[in-house]
C-alpha cells in the first residue's frame, strides 16, 4: 500500500513539474488525466481491497465512509484537483456540479447509443478539466449492485444506516456509475 501511494504520489509531482508543449496541450492534459484518475482509482482500489481483506465487505463499507473522500483527494495539490462526482451518488459531495452535467449527460446518451466513452477536456479561462467515466465493474456489485441480490439484506442495512440517502444502489455492470474530474489551474 506505502508502495503505491508513493508511485501516485511521485506521478502527481511529475504531471505537476511538466509544463504544457507548445501546439499539444490537449495530448499532454489527456495524459495527465488519465495517468492521473488510474493512480487515484488504484489507491482506492487498494485501500478498499485490503479493508475487506482484513476486515469484511461491512467493515470495508464504514472505512470508505471515513475514508474515500481523502482518498481521492489524496492526490491533490495546489493546481490539480480530482473528484469523483455522480448523479446517483452515496456521499452528497460527490453529486454532480452544474459544469459537469452536461458531460454527465453527453456520457449517458453516448452509452445508450452504444458509442466508445472517451475522456474529454473543457477548458474555462483559468482552467482545464478532465473527465474520464466511471463505469460499474464487478467487484462493485456487491456494493452499488441491486439490493437483495448483489447486495445482501444485512450489507442494505448497513449502506443504509451509514447513508440514509443513498442513489448509489441498483447497478449492472457496465453501467455509467460515475466520472472522474481532474481540474488542472492555469497559471
Amino acid at each position: 500500500m506505502k508502495n503505491r501511494f508513493l508511485f501516485a504520489w511521485l506521478l502527481v509531482v511529475l504531471v505537476a513539474c511538466q509544463s504544457e508543449p507548445e501546439g499539444r496541450p490537449d495530448e499532454y492534459y489527456l495524459k495527465a488525466g488519465d495517468s492521473l484518475s488510474a493512480a487515484a482509482f488504484q489507491t482506492i482500489r487498494g485501500a478498499l481491497q485490503t479493508a475487506i481483506a482484513d476486515n469484511g465487505v461491512e467493515i470495508a463499507i464504514r472505512f470508505c465512509q471515513l475514508n474515500a473522500l481523502s482518498l481521492t483527494h489524496q492526490l491533490n495539490t495546489d493546481s490539480i484537483k480530482i473528484e469523483r462526482l455522480a448523479e446517483r451518488y452515496r456521499n452528497a459531495q460527490n453529486q454532480l456540479t452544474d459544469e459537469s452535467k452536461a458531460v454527465w449527460d453527453t456520457y449517458k446518451n453516448k452509452l445508450i447509443a452504444g458509442d466508445l466513452l472517451q475522456p474529454v477536456l473543457v477548458r474555462a479561462a483559468n482552467r482545464i478539466d478532465y473527465y474520464k467515466p466511471i463505469l460499474l465493474q464487478p467487484f462493485c456489485l456487491t456494493c452499488h449492485g441491486k439490493p437483495n441480490s448483489n447486495i445482501p439484506a444485512s450489507l442494505v442495512a448497513t449502506i443504509d444506516s451509514l447513508y440514509p440517502n443513498d442513489l448509489a444502489k441498483g447497478f449492472s455492470v457496465g453501467e455509467l456509475r460515475g466520472l472522474w474530474q481532474i481540474r488542472f489551474e492555469l497559471p
